[in-house]
C-alpha cells in the first residue's frame, strides 16, 4: 500500500494514535492551521468507494478486485491526502462498508460508529448509493441514514447555528431516470427521516464505472472541482469553529474513543476538552517560547541589576507578543475554552515576570531609603531631626508609589500594597535607627564632656583628700549632672523625645556622673597606701607655710609626727568607704576606727610618762600600745557594721594593713628627723677648747675692758651677738653644712635674706614692748636703790679723794665695797646695790642691756620663765662688776 495511506480506525475498532500522528507530521497538517477539509465516504461493501475516492482525489485506496469475486476490501477507516484537490489541503477518509457478510451480525456496530465518526470529524461526508435503490427501504440504507441522523440532531441541537456536515449522496450507474426525479424521491425519504433539521444535502451521478469508464472519469472531473474553494458550486464550506491540523490527531482519537464506548455524544463537550488540551499545549508553548527569547531574558537580567525606566513597556511588549502568538493559533477552537486559557497564559507569563517586577520595586524601596537617609545626613538636622524625618517620610513614600505605578503593567496582576507596607515599616525602622544612633551620640557626647568635667574636679580632691570631700564630690555629680542634662536637651529638642525618655536621660545622666566618681573612688582607694605616704610625707617633712622643715632642736618632732601621722588617717578612713552609694548611711564608725590609729601612739607615750614620771623618748614613735584603743577593736572584724557592702571600698582588714605599711614606711624618715635634732643639739652645746678660751681671755682683755667702760659699744656688741646668734641657729649652719660645702653654702645663701628679713621683723616688732615693761622695772629699782643709798651714807660716809676726773675715787669704793662683800657675805646684797652717784649710771646700763638679752633668753630659752622675777634673781646672781 502507497506510503500516502494510513489507517486510521483498524477493523478491531482500535484508533491508531502513533501512527496518525506521524502521518499528519509528514503531510504537514500541523503548518495547516484550520486551511484544510475532511471528506468521507460510506455507503454499502463493494458498492466502489474506494475507487470513487480514487479516481475523484487520486488517492491510492485499495479497490475490490473483480475477479477474485465480491468481497470485503476495506477494513476499518483509512486516511489518505488527495492529490489532485491543491487547495484546501483534503483528506480523504475510506470507510469500512456497511452491510457486508463478513462482520455478519457486528456489522451494524462498527457501521454506525464508523458513520457517526465520520459525520463528526469530516466537512463532506459522500454517501455512495446506487441509483437503483432509490425507492427501496433496505437496500437504500435508510436504517443507517436515519441513525446517522438521529445523532445529527443530538450533536448539534445545543448549537443550531452551526456549520454542519455536508452530506453529498452519489447515485452511482444512474439509469434513464433524470437526476431530478431521483432526487425528488430520496428527498422524500429523507423529510421523513430529517425533518426537524436543515439539510444541508447535496447530490451528483456519475455513470457506471465498468460500462462507461470514459464518461465516469469525465463526470468525477467535474465533482472534483466543487470540491475546490475557487468553484461558484464549492462544496467546501470554512467552518468557524474548526480545529486546527495540529489538533486534528488528538480530536480524532478523543471522539473515536466517545463513539466506542458509546457516550453521551455530546460533540461541543467533545471540542471544549480537545481545545482544553490543544489550549494548555498552545500556552505551555508560548510560555516557553517567551522564556527562551533572548529580549525576556535581558529583562530578566536588567530589571535584577539596576533601575528600569522603561520596564513597564518592555514586559507589556513580550507579554502582548506570547498572547497574541497564542490567539493566532488557538483562534480556531472553542472560545470560551480558548478565551480562559489565554487569560491564564496572560497571568502566567506575568507571573514569569514578577520576579522582575518585585526586583524593580526592590530598587524603587531602595531609592526611597536611600532618599530618607541623605535628607537625615544634612548637618544640623538635630535640631529639627523631627520635622525633617517626617517630610523625608512622606516624600519617599510618594516617591516610592510613583515608581511602583510607573513599573507596574496594567492587567498584569501585580500589586505593590505588600512592598508598600514594607517600604513604611522600612522607613520608620530607618527613622528610628537614625533617632537612636543621633541620640546615643549625642548622648556619648555628652556623657564623655560629663566624664570630663568629672575628671576635672573630682580628681583634685581625691589628690588632697580635704576632710569634706565626700560632700564635694556630691555637689560635684548634681553640678555636673545637672549642666550635663540642660546642655543635653538642648541637643535633643529637635528630636521631641517623650517625657519619659527625657526624665530617663536625667536619671542615666545623674547615675552616670556618679558612677564614674564612685569609679575614680575605687581607683584612689587602690592607691589608698601611695596616698597616705604622700600625706605624710607632706605633713611630715613640710611646714604649715609648705616651707621643707630642717629639724633645728626647737622642733617637736613627737607633734610633727602625730598630727602626719593623724592626716594621713583622715585620707585612709576618707578612701575606705563610698559615701555617695548611701548617703543616708553613718559612716562615723568608720572615722573613728581609722582615727584611732593614729591617736594610738600619743596614748602610749602618756601612760608610760605617767607610769615613769618622765619624758617621752623619741625612740618610741611608731610602735604598737601596749593596749589596744576600743575603735581599734573593730578593725579586726571582716566588715564595717552597718554600712552595705557595695559601699566598701577597704576592708577592716585592708585598712589596718595599709596603715601598718604606713607606720613601717614612715619609720626611717622618723628616724632620721631624730637623729638630725641630735646631732644639731649636740653640735649647739659644743664649747671652744680651754686653751682657746685662755687665749681669748689674755689677747682680748683690753677689748674687754675698753668695751665694759663704754656701755654703748658694749650694747651694740651684745646686740650683733645676739641678732648674729639667732640668724645662725635660724639658718642651721652646721646641719645645712653636712650636706656639703658647695651645696650647704648654696643653700644658706637662698635663705639667707629671708631669714636676716624674718629675724629683723621679729626685734623690731616685739622690742618697744620688752622696752617699756624693762623700763618700768628699772624705775622701781631706781627708787629702792636711791632710799637705800641715802641711809647708807647717813650711816657711813664716804671718804673720796679729790682728783681731777672723780674716777679713782669711784673704782676705790667700789673695790672696797666688792672686798668687803666678799669678806662679809651677808653684806653682799648691800654691796650689790650702786651707790649714789652710780644709781644713775647702773640704771641706765640695766635699761640698755635688759632688751637685748631678754631678746637673747627668749630665742634660746622659749620655754623658759619670762617675768621681772626671773631677770632680778639672774641680775643678782651674775651682777655687772
Amino acid at each position: 500500500m502507497s506510503a500516502t495511506v494510513q489507517q486510521l480506525v483498524s477493523s478491531e475498532g482500535e484508533f491508531e494514535t502513533a501512527a496518525v500522528e506521524r502521518f499528519f507530521k509528514d503531510q504537514q497538517l500541523d503548518g495547516a492551521g484550520v486551511n484544510y477539509q475532511i471528506v468521507a465516504v460510506t455507503g454499502p461493501q463493494s458498492s466502489g468507494k474506494s475507487t470513487l475516492m480514487n479516481t475523484l482525489f487520486g488517492t491510492d485506496f485499495t479497490e475490490m478486485n473483480a475477479m477474485s469475486g465480491r468481497q470485503q476490501t476495506t477494513k476499518g477507516i483509512w486516511m489518505a491526502q488527495a492529490t489532485k484537490v491543491q487547495e484546501p489541503l483534503t483528506l480523504v477518509l475510506d470507510l469500512e462498508g456497511s452491510d457486508g457478510r463478513e462482520r455478519g451480525e457486528d456489522d451494524n456496530s462498527f457501521e454506525r460508529q464508523s458513520s457517526l465518526f465520520a459525520l463528526a470529524i469530516t466537512d463532506i461526508l459522500v454517501v455512495n448509493m446506487w441509483a437503483k435503490d432509490i425507492g427501496r427501504e433496505a437496500g437504500a440504507g435508510k436504517p443507517l441514514l436515519k441513525t446517522i441522523f438521529q445523532v445529527n440532531l443530538k450533536l448539534f441541537a445545543p448549537s443550531p447555528n452551526r456549520q454542519r456536515t455536508v452530506l453529498l449522496f452519489v447515485f452511482r450507474d444512474k439509469t434513464k431516470t433524470p437526476l431530478r426525479r431521483l432526487i425528488e424521491t430520496w428527498e422524500e425519504d429523507l423529510a421523513q427521516m430529517w425533518d426537524s433539521i436543515t439539510k444541508p444535502v447535496e447530490y451528483a451521478s456519475l455513470p457506471n464505472y465498468e460500462e462507461k469508464e470514459d464518461d465516469f472519469k469525465a463526470e468525477t472531473y467535474l465533482l472534483r472541482k466543487r470540491f475546490s474553494s475557487e468553484e461558484d458550486e464549492s462544496l467546501v464550506a470554512h467552518s468557524g469553529d474548526r480545529l486546527p491540523g495540529s489538533s486534528l490527531a488528538l480530536s480524532m482519537s478523543e471522539l473515536w474513543q466517545v463513539i466506542k464506548e458509546q457516550r453521551d455524544l455530546n460533540l461541543p463537550a467533545h471540542k471544549v476538552m480537545v481545545a482544553t488540551v490543544r489550549c494548555a499545549e498552545l500556552a505551555n508553548a508560548q510560555l516557553q517560547a517567551l522564556q527562551s527569547d533572548q529580549a525576556f531574558s535581558a529583562l530578566q537580567q536588567a530589571a535584577s541589576a539596576s533601575l528600569m525606566p522603561t520596564f513597564a513597556q518592555t514586559a507589556e511588549a513580550l507579554v502582548g507578543s506570547c498572547l497574541a502568538g497564542y490567539d493566532e493559533e488557538a483562534r480556531y477552537f472553542e472560545e470560551g475554552v480558548r478565551a480562559a486559557k489565554g487569560l491564564e497564559l496572560k497571568t502566567r507569563a506575568f507571573d514569569l515576570l514578577t520576579a522582575a517586577f518585585q526586583a524593580q520595586l526592590g530598587f524603587h524601596r531602595a531609592a526611597a531609603l536611600q532618599h530618607v537617609t541623605n535628607s537625615l545626613a544634612v548637618e544640623g538636622v538635630a535640631d529639627r531631626f523631627a520635622s525633617i524625618a517626617a517630610g523625608a517620610r512622606q516624600e519617599a513614600l510618594q516617591q516610592f508609589a510613583q515608581g511602583a505605578k510607573q513599573s507596574s503593567v496594567t492587567g498584569s496582576g501585580w500589586d505593590a500594597w505588600e512592598e508598600t507596607a514594607r517600604v513604611e515599616t522600612d522607613i520608620d525602622a530607618l527613622i528610628k535607627a537614625q533617632s537612636k544612633l543621633q541620640v546615643d551620640r549625642i548622648i556619648q557626647k555628652s556623657l564623655e564632656e560629663l566624664k570630663t568635667q568629672v575628671n576635672r574636679n573630682a580628681e583634685p580632691l581625691f589628690d588632697s583628700c580635704p576632710q569634706n570631700m565626700w560632700q564635694r564630690l556630691g555637689g560635684i555629680v548634681e553640678s555636673s549632672s545637672k549642666s550635663a542634662t540642660e546642655v543635653t536637651k538642648k541637643r535633643l529638642r529637635g528630636f521631641q523625645l517623650p517625657e519619659a525618655d527625657v526624665r530617663a536621660l536625667d536619671r542615666k545622666l545623674c547615675s552616670q556622673a556618679r558612677a564614674h566618681v564612685q569609679q575614680l573612688a575605687r581607683t584612689a582607694s587602690s592607691q589608698a597606701g601611695p596616698r597616705m605616704t604622700q600625706r605624710f610625707s607632706e605633713l611630715f617633712s613640710d611646714d604649715e607655710n609648705h616651707i621643707p622643715r630642717t629639724w633645728g632642736t626647737k622642733v617637736n618632732i613627737p607633734a610633727v609626727t602625730q598630727a602626719a601621722r593623724q592626716g594621713a588617717a583622715e585620707v585612709l578612713a576618707l578612701l575606705a568607704v563610698d559615701r555617695l552609694a548611701d548617703p543616708e548611711a553613718d559612716f562615723s564608725v568608720v572615722d573613728r576606727a581609722v582615727r584611732s590609729l593614729a591617736a594610738e601612739a600619743p596614748q602610749r607615750r602618756e601612760r608610760r610618762a605617767t607610769e615613769s614620771g618622765g619624758t617621752t623618748s623619741t625612740a618610741t614613735l611608731g610602735s604598737a600600745a601596749s593596749r589596744p584603743v576600743p575603735e581599734i577593736a573593730m578593725l579586726d572584724s571582716e566588715e564595717w557594721p552597718g554600712i552595705d557592702r557595695g559601699s566598701v571600698l577597704l576592708t577592716p582588714g585592708k585598712c589596718m594593713t595599709l596603715w601598718k605599711q604606713l607606720v613601717s614606711e614612715s619609720g626611717r624618715a622618723i628616724q632620721q628627723a631624730i637623729a638630725v635634732q641630735d646631732m644639731r643639739k649636740a653640735t649647739s652645746n659644743r664649747w671652744p677648747p680651754l686653751w682657746a678660751i685662755v687665749a681669748m681671755a689674755v689677747l682680748g682683755f683690753n677689748e674687754f675692758t675698753a668695751m665694759l667702760y663704754n656701755p654703748f659699744l658694749l650694747i651694740s656688741l651684745i646686740l650683733v651677738l645676739l641678732f648674729g646668734k639667732t640668724v645662725y641657729d635660724e639658718l642651721e649652719v652646721d646641719a645645712e653644712m653636712q650636706n656639703g660645702l658647695l651645696p650647704g653654702s648654696i643653700s644658706l645663701l637662698h635663705k639667707f635674706v629671708p631669714t636676716v628679713r624674718s629675724v629683723a621683723q621679729k626685734t623690731i616688732t616685739q622690742a618697744p614692748g620688752f622696752f617699756q615693761a624693762r623700763l618700768a622695772q628699772a624705775s622701781d629699782l631706781v627708787n629702792a636703790s636711791s632710799a637705800a643709798a641715802g641711809a647708807h651714807a647717813h650711816k657711813h660716809p664716804r671718804p673720796h679723794t679729790t682728783r681731777p676726773d672723780g674716777s679713782a675715787v669711784e673704782m676705790t669704793h667700789r673695790s672696797n665695797a666688792a672686798e668687803q662683800s666678799y669678806r662679809d657675805p651677808t653684806a653682799q646684797a648691800e654691796s650689790a646695790r650702786p651707790q649714789d652717784s652710780d644709781v644713775g649710771q647702773t640704771e641706765s646700763m640695766s635699761a640698755a642691756t635688759a632688751a637685748p638679752i631678754r631678746f637673747a633668753e627668749q630665742q634660746l630659752f622659749p620655754d623658759s620663765e619670762s617675768d621681772s622675777t626671773s631677770l632680778r634673781k639672774r641680775t643678782a646672781a651674775k651682777p655687772y662688776s
